[in-house]
C-alpha cells in the first residue's frame, strides 16, 4: 500500500482521545522531570535515603529501653 499523502477525516472522538492522551503524556513527563530534578543524582538520593535512616535509627535508640 502506498502513502498518497490524503487521509481520512479524523472523528471528533478521535480528536478528544489524541488530546487527552497527549494532555496525560505531557502531565506525566512534567511530574517526571519535577521528581528527579528534586535530587540530581542516583547518589544524591541514596545518601538522602541514608540521612534518613540515621535519623531514624538514633530516634528508635533514644526510645529503646532495655
Amino acid at each position: 500500500m502506498r502513502f498518497t499523502g490524503v487521509s481520512k477525516p479524523i472523528s471528533p472522538d478521535m480528536k478528544a482521545k489524541t488530546l487527552l492522551q497527549f494532555a496525560l503524556l505531557a502531565s506525566v513527563a512534567v511530574a517526571m522531570s519535577g521528581a528527579l530534578s528534586s535530587c540530581k543524582t542516583v547518589k544524591g538520593f541514596g545518601s538522602d535515603v541514608e540521612k534518613l535512616g540515621s535519623k531514624i535509627e538514633q530516634k528508635a535508640d533514644q526510645n529503646t529501653h532495655y
